[in-house]
């Protein structure tokens, strides 16, 4: 009795307990990452990008002439991200177009300067547009600290 077993491209024959195999040996499998919509021959949709952070600002205020360390922020979108923007108040502090549109992306280490702001609350809005035009944000908050008085006299 012979037996015909196939796994992962490698096909092996036994007659009465003895295997032989011929197997692709060196054949190199490529890994399969996000794909982009809108290409090749079974397309993908296009869906709406994501922003997401794995922590918010620490609560409280901090003082005004600091900075305000934003967390790490992760981005996917199948059609390619195109642009990010970080903005305060109307102003933009940031912006990324990241090289050949990718599907994934981290930004780190982007810090919020308080010297201009005034006392009070205030909040950064990270937002991201992907190949199609399509945007989603984040909005984190923080507040400077109303200054002490400084007495004279």
């Amino acid at each position: 009795m012979k037996k015909l077993i196939v796994t992962a491209g490698v096909v092996a024959v036994s007659a009465l307990g003895a295997v032989s195999s011929a197997s692709a040996a060196g054949t190199q499998h490529p890994q399969v990452g996000i794909k982009k919509c809108g290409t090749g021959t079974y397309a993908v949709a296009c869906t709406s990008p994501k922003v997401s952070t794995s922590s918010s600002l620490k609560p409280g205020c901090v003082n005004s002439g600091t900075s305000v360390k934003l967390p790490t922020f992760s981005f996917t979108a199948n059609a390619g991200i195109k642009k990010i923007t970080v903005t305060i108040t109307k102003r933009t502090l940031k912006t990324v177009s990241p090289k050949g549109e990718p599907t994934t992306y981290k930004l780190k280490n982007v810090a919020v300067p308080t010297v201009d702001l005034a006392s009070g609350a205030h909040s950064v809005t990270v937002k991201v547009t992907d190949g199609k035009g399509k945007t989603a944000s984040k909005t984190l908050h923080f507040s400077v600290c109303v200054a002490k008085p400084v007495f004279t006299g």
